[in-house]
Formats: structure tokens, C-alpha cells, sequence
């Protein structure tokens, strides 16, 4: 699984970005403001690709547990980052709430002239960290690259597949037809479509879904 940061403001005190789940997006994001010189806990890791592991142990993963507990796995941990360690993805909304760490919300303040926030955090967190703590879990690799500028060039129009939208509040993830769940999404979710087979769809989070709970659309 791939995910990516796109980081698309830097502000006095903080960093928005876009994340994405193997190319679809799946939440925004926020961080602490970049500096040249690093100070403790108080600023964003380097651009790159670093690895991303389930730490299972550490205040954090204690109180999610608690938080969590038909669903925590062990805390979103991104290792081996130069000069940096316990860098995890987790529940927040400004950069008094980060040490570095990636927080991650379903809506967002500018941080342009004033300083930025970002809103429904734990709906956002209880989105995405199925889809990825289940991969994990499976014993899959997670990679998560961080961009420090939004991506131009000419368009690029993909057309071996469809995108979906869900219609459901929550729908199931299925580790195959009519398997065992293995996630949720949540309704308005975009996905792509990479197989159909007999009324059930395999989407890019490499999981199944009922088709009759997805709307495909021509964007």
C-alpha cells in the first residue's frame, strides 16, 4: 500500500496537506511548520518515502487501545527517518497537538493569515486507520511519501478504470467476495474500481466491496 502526503500550505505554524490512499484521496492533514534548523518536537520531518509499521506499545498506543478497542491494532508508525523517531499518524487538530506526528481530519482552516487547524479528526482517524492497520496486520508492506509541493504537469486522464462512490454510512471491506471484513468506508468515499466479479467489486484499497452499495461515476 502507498500512501502520500501532499503539502499544499506552509503557514507560521503549521503544515496542511492532502493524504492519499494508493492515489485516492483519503483525509487532510497537518503538521508541524518546516524549519531549517530542527527544534524539538516543534517541527516536520524531511520530504521522502519512509516506511510505516504498527508500534504496539508507548502512551499513545496505550490510551488508543483504550480508545479503540474492538478496532486498534497498534499505533501508524513511520521509522527510520533521519533525525526523527516515534513519528505516528494520530488524532489532532493544530499543531499544539503534534510533536512531528501526522494528524489527519475530515475538514480544514487555512493557515494563510492565521494559524491552521484541521476539524473531525477521530472520524477521519476511525476512517482510515482500518484500511491501513489491516494491511499491515496481513503482513503487507505500508510506504508513505511526503511531497512538499502540489504535483504539476499536463493532465493525465487514466481510463482502465472507473471510479466509485459510496452510498451507504459505512461499508464493508472484504478480504474477498463476500469474506471477512476487513475495514469500513464511509459514505461520499472515492474509489477505484479494479474488478468486478459477480455483483462484487474489488476496489484500490485491494478489497472487496458489494456493488450494489457503490456508484460508479465518470470522475
Amino acid at each position: 500500500m502507498e500512501l502520500t502526503v501532499i503539502r499544499y500550505s506552509s503557514g507560521k505554524e503549521s503544515t496542511l496537506g492532502l493524504l492519499l490512499i494508493n492515489g485516492i484521496f483519503a483525509a487532510y492533514t497537518l503538521e508541524d511548520k518546516h524549519r531549517d534548523v530542527k527544534k524539538m518536537s516543534e517541527t516536520r520531518i524531511s520530504a521522502g518515502r519512509y516506511k510505516v509499521v504498527l508500534r504496539k506499545e508507548g502512551s499513545h498506543h496505550d490510551r488508543y487501545k483504550v480508545k479503540f478497542p474492538e478496532d486498534h491494532k497498534g499505533m501508524l508508525h513511520i521509522i527510520d527517518i533521519l533525525g526523527f523517531q516515534w513519528i505516528l499518524i494520530h488524532i489532532g487538530n493544530t499543531d499544539d497537538d503534534t510533536a512531528g506526528c501526522l494528524l489527519v481530519g475530515d475538514a480544514v482552516v487555512s493557515n494563510i493569515n492565521q494559524n491552521g487547524r484541521i476539524n473531525s479528526s477521530t472520524n477521519a482517524y476511525k476512517r482510515i486507520y482500518p484500511i491501513i492497520a489491516n494491511t499491515l496486520d496481513k503482513g503487507e508492506e505500508v510506504w508513505i511519501t511526503y511531497v512538499d509541493e502540489v504535483p504539476t504537469g499536463p493532465t493525465h486522464i487514466e481510463e482502465s478504470y472507473k471510479i466509485a462512490v459510496v452510498i451507504p454510512d459505512q461499508l464493508n471491506l472484504r478480504s474477498f467476495p463476500g469474506g471477512t471484513k476487513e475495514g469500513v468506508l464511509f459514505e461520499y468515499t472515492k474509489v477505484k474500481v479494479l474488478e468486478e466479479q459477480d455483483g462484487w467489486n474489488k476496489v484500490s484499497l485491494e478489497a472487496w466491496v458489494h456493488s450494489d452499495y457503490i456508484s460508479i461515476t465518470n470522475y
